[in-house]
This record gives structure tokens, C-alpha cells and sequence, in this order.
């Protein structure tokens, strides 16, 4: 099932997202090359926390530059690029949350990076630290949610959105379907791109129990919600969009708020709420200070 976020995300790949790099290294890992960055190592004399780097679906290292220079200020710092987006290889595993969860453990351990860690998601990279959080919880000093998609939304209730606005789910998702199938216009994405699409797909209507994300982790957390509106989809004339796109990130901004906003209360004996009408979904663009303010004290 297509969704309105995903056809956000498949516009962001077609209209000129660049992918160089800067002082990184490559990996080896099970015979497949990752492209890793490093910084702030000298940090590690003084048994500070290393940061771990999530991005969201599809992003590469670039996409951490509002906020990594500041942070290998005081704190080691690892950010990598998935299997099969920007330089790293495809390794053609699925790239469900447990499996890039192992994967990140195998270049952690390649790399001698020794916990705790403190993981910051950003997006789908929201869900794959509450993989790694839920299985391998005393490798985990705290959790940083980047504006993280909601593992505990089900398509239903993605469905139940459109109908609060008086839209049709079934005619609304179809054409969310047909629109990007337009601007992918039959182009390949890159395989760890479109496999990571796939994934979340997959991910979103699959039931909550059986997601293997493991355990809540009872951790210290920060979510961040940004509520800036994005830009609207240009909608091609041949298509008759079914619903209101304001409307829409309006109803979906307050269910996102309403179950993000329990996490911090719900799931940890220390938690922090932070809400920007300054940022949009890319809370660290809009809000970098607050990101990295957070993050500092977490290493303390």
C-alpha cells in the first residue's frame, strides 16, 4: 500500500538529490563494501558515549551535515550509508529493521566501536534504532527520535486519516499508487533504495506483534516532531486529486502527535518531548541546535 509520505520521499529521489561524499571509508562487511564516516575519535580517551547515525529511508551521509560537525565536538560519531544507497554495495538482503539492525551490530563490532551508543533515527531510521534498541538493549545508552515514523501506526490507521477528512482511503491511496508510478515514469531506483521502499511498505502493513522489533527498551529518549507543513506533490493535470493536501498533513501532523507524544511517558523512565512549528519532517534542518543540545546531554 502506497502512502502519501512515500510519494513525498519517491519525488525527493527524482528532482536532483546529490550524493557526494566527503571523508569517508568503506567497510567490509559479510563480503560487501560500506561507506562509513568517523569523527570526533579522540573522545573515546574520555569514555564518552558514541553516537550513532540512522538516516532516513533512501538519505546518505550528506543528509547529517546540519548537525555532524558540531557533534564530533564532544562526542565520537558514526554515520554509514545502508547496503545499496549512495556509495555502499548492494548486498541483496531485505532490508527489514532486525536485518540493517544486524548489520549495523557487524560494523560496530568490525570497527571496535564499543558500546554504550547513543542511537539517533531520523525517519524509517527511527525505526531501525528501536530494532537495534529492542535486541541488543545493553549495547544502548539513550534513543534520539528524528521525527521517526510511528512503529506503532498500522494502516488502518493511516486509512482512518483520509476518512476524518471526508476523503475515500481506497481512492485516495490509489492515486497516490498511480501518481508515483507517473514521476517514477518506469526509471530504476538504486536497489538498496528501492528495496528500502519495499521494506517500509511491507513494514506498514505488517501487524504490530509480528514487525520483530523486540522488547520495549525501558532507555532514556528524546522524540522530536517537527509540524511545519512540506511542500505539496505537484499533481500532474491528467489526475484529479481526492483530498485536500493541507487538510490531510493537518490530520495527519495531530495523530502524529497524539501517539508520538505517549513514547517518552509510555516507554522510559526518561523521557523528552520537544514540537517545532519551525521544523518539518526534517526536524535536524530546521532544528539543529536542539538536536544536538539533546544529544550532549545524553553523553554526560
Amino acid at each position: 500500500m502506497k502512502t502519501l509520505l512515500n510519494l513525498i520521499f519517491t519525488l525527493f529521489l527524482f528532482t536532483g538529490i546529490t550524493y557526494a561524499q566527503k571523508s569517508s571509508e568503506f567497510v567490509n562487511i559479510d563480503g560487501f563494501k560500506f561507506n562509513v564516516k568517523l569523527g570526533g575519535m579522540e573522545h573515546l580517551k574520555d569514555s564518552v558515549p558514541i553516537v550513532v547515525l540512522e538516516m532516513g529511508a533512501g538519505s546518505t551521509l550528506k543528509s547529517w551535515e546540519p548537525i555532524y560537525n558540531d557533534l564530533i565536538k564532544f562526542a565520537p560519531v558514526f554515520a554509514y550509508e545502508r547496503a545499496g544507497i549512495g556509495e555502499s554495495e548492494w548486498n541483496d538482503v531485505e532490508p527489514t529493521p532486525i536485518n540493517v539492525a544486524n548489520h549495523l551490530k557487524k560494523l560496530l563490532i568490525k570497527l571496535e566501536l564499543k558500546p554504550p551508543y547513543i542511537l539517533a533515527g531520523h525517519s524509517w531510521g527511527g525505526i531501525i534504532i528501536r530494532a537495534y534498541a529492542g535486541h541488543f538493549k545493553d549495547d544502548v545508552k539513550a534513543l534520539v527520535y528524528i521525527d521517526p515514523m510511528d512503529y506503532t501506526m498500522t494502516s488502518e490507521d493511516e486509512k482512518s486519516i483520509f476518512k476524518s477528512i471526508g476523503a475515500n482511503p481506497e481512492a485516495a491511496l490509489k492515486f497516490i499508487e498511480d501518481v508515483t508510478e507517473f514521476f517514477t515514469g518506469g526509471q530504476e531506483m538504486p536497489p538498496g533504495i528501492s528495496a528500502e521502499y519495499d521494506a517500509i511498505e511491507k513494514f506498514n502493513t505488517t501487524s504490530i506483534e509480528n514487525r520483530n522489533l523486540g522488547e520495549e527498551p525501558n532507555l532514556p529518549m528524546v522524540v522530536f516532531i517537527g509540524t511545519k507543513i512540506r511542500p505539496e506533490p505537484p499533481v500532474p493535470p491528467q489526475f484529479k486529486k481526492p483530498f485536500d493536501f493541507k487538510e490531510w498533513f493537518d490530520a495527519a501532523t495531530k495523530q502524529r502527535i497524539e501517539s508520538l507524544s505517549k513514547w517518552p511517558y509510555d516507554y522510559s523512565d526518561e523521557g523528552y518531548l520537544f514540537i517545532s512549528p519551525n521544523a518539518t519532517h526534517f526536524f535536524h534542518y530546521g532544528e539543529p541546535e536542539m538536536v544536538i543540545k539533546m544529544i550532549k546531554k545524553f553523553t554526560e
